[in-house]
């Protein structure tokens, strides 16, 4: 065993053996094995009976608290499995947070990941596993010779690749992507959203209202509960993110990586530090050493790599008691896989969507992929459908591995993975998004001020000066891009 495992998991239906460390509790006919300090929480129905368990920290947005004791799902234990289905769906699209849901109750024997799979979780049929990384399947021997090297190969991992689909280095391992439940008879999984179409807002303002407020709904349920870290930088969704926590932020340290030399982040954030008084803390980026990367690699299954692989240590000097809110997810707000020339019957083949993800058309991928778009190019315009594919395939196969090389120094939650904030996401106009809307009417309503410093860019002659810098280097990372292919 090469990583450390910490905050991870394994459940199986028999006893194994796993690192020292690893706390073993046992729910219907499966073992629940722990490292580090996730919360662990009985899932019960209203007459008190058994239904499973949640691992993780999960967040009730409806009154902004992180769930402490036995979670209750309103159903009796002699309700049927329809019944029993729908109200678990209903609570896991009003919760959010970081982690995995186990139901084991009957016929009812599955496993549900957090709205973007943010607690990640892969499983192998073969071996009868779930658990959060290969590594924690497989000995060290089937680790390599299960691995499909040709197609980590073609993906350039260490670079930019990762691996969508559900597919994973390893032949034997598949990834449970978001929106999916692991049925535990089957090992099969199975979509259970979105189950319709999702029709068009009438009010893009009102909904992206409704997103603010689910948005610091979760910030305000992890600064009652921990003090918090808030990552910004000079983007869109950091500043939305700011701009939502503004009631919070006597319990919120703002947090930017810092590298010798001065970047627009660093600018843009000491302007904003200037401007409204911000307590910001400046971390030196701190970079890994070949054994850390190494090992980094093993954490996360081999599964995504690049710079955060380089830079992670930096996260040492955090305060571990804090609890850091980056803000992944406001790409599926700003059209991040579109193209311009697309309409909403674009057609989207496993070809095309692997072009856009910037990854090689290698058949195992087409093949999964083909798979993912039969279960949803009937319900979503190819919008929502190109939206869906940045949920899945981008938040739960490529941020939700990564995670798990960096939770050992402080725990991760994620306020705008939400079900019900990407439904609200999937429901505005295209042209709303395409222009970037949404950030700026969360900022405009939560703290306006804030659209007074410009986004990602030098004011005046420096930004003209910075942008021509950038033009001139768009060849060379292009042909990085392609490189490989």
């Amino acid at each position: 065993m090469h990583g450390h495992h910490y905050n991870q998991f394994l459940i199986s239906a028999t006893e194994r053996e796993v690192a020292p460390g690893f706390e073993a509790t046992k729910h219907g006919g499966w073992i629940l094995y722990k490292n580090g300090d996730l919360p662990l929480l009985l899932l019960q129905t209203l007459d008190g009976k058994p239904l499973g368990c949640i691992l993780g920290l999960i967040i009730d947005t409806q009154v902004s608290v992180l769930f402490k004791g036995p979670v209750i799902i309103p159903i009796l234990s002699s309700d049927s499995c329809a019944a029993k289905e729908m109200a678990i769906h209903q609570f896991l699209d009003r919760v959010g947070g970081r982690f995995v849901c186990i139901i084991a109750d009957g016929d009812l024997q599955r496993l549900y990941l957090d709205a973007a799979g943010s607690l990640s979780c892969v499983y192998s049929n073969q071996h009868g596993i779930m658990a959060s990384t290969p590594e924690l399947i497989l000995n060290e021997k089937s680790y390599y010779s299960d691995m499909d090297h040709d197609l980590v190969a073609k993906l350039d991992v260490s670079f930019h690749g990762w691996f969508p689909g559900g597919v994973t280095p390893h032949k034997s391992i598949s990834r449970l992507l978001p929106n999916h439940y692991l049925d535990l008879r089957s090992w099969r999984q199975v979509r259970h959203w979105p189950e319709s179409k999702i029709e068009m807002t009438t009010s893009a303002e009102w909904t992206a209202s409704k997103i603010a407020d689910n948005i610091k709904a979760s910030i305000r349920a992890v600064t009652n509960a921990r003090k918090a870290y808030l990552p910004v930088t000079a983007g869109r969704d950091s500043r939305m993110l700011l701009a939502c926590a503004k009631a919070e932020l006597d319990r919120t340290k703002l947090v930017i990586f810092v590298d010798i030399k001065e970047n627009v982040d660093q600018y843009i954030v000491r302007k904003l530090e200037s401007i409204f008084g911000l307590d910001v803390d400046y971390l030196p980026i701190a970079y890994a050493s070949l054994e850390e990367r190494d090992q980094w690699y093993y954490e996360v299954g081999h599964c995504v790599g690049g710079r955060i692989s380089e830079i992670y240590p930096t996260l040492r000097k955090l305060d571990h008691k804090r609890i850091i809110m980056p803000g992944f997810g406001g790409e599926v707000g700003r059209a991040y896989y579109w193209s311009a020339k697309d309409t909403r019957s674009t057609e989207i083949t496993p070809e095309e969507l692997l072009r856009r993800f910037h990854l090689p058309p290698h058949p195992v991928l087409r093949r999964a992929l083909r798979g993912w778009l039969a279960e949803v190019s009937e319900l979503l315009d190819t919008f929502q459908l190109l939206d869906l594919a940045y949920i899945e395939h981008r938040l739960g196969a490529w941020g939700g591995p990564q995670t798990y090389g960096q939770v050992k120094f402080t725990d991760h939650i994620y306020p705008m993975l939400h079900r019900a904030i990407f439904k609200d996401i999937l429901s505005l106009p295209p042209e709303y998004k395409a222009g970037n809307c949404l950030p700026v009417d969360i900022i405009r309503k939560e703290w306006p001020e804030l659209l007074n410093v410009p986004f990602n860019k030098y004011p005046g002659i420096k930004g003209v000066i910075e942008k021509g810098k950038k033009i001139r280097r768009l060849p060379s990372k292009i042909s990085r891009i392609i490189r490989g292919y």
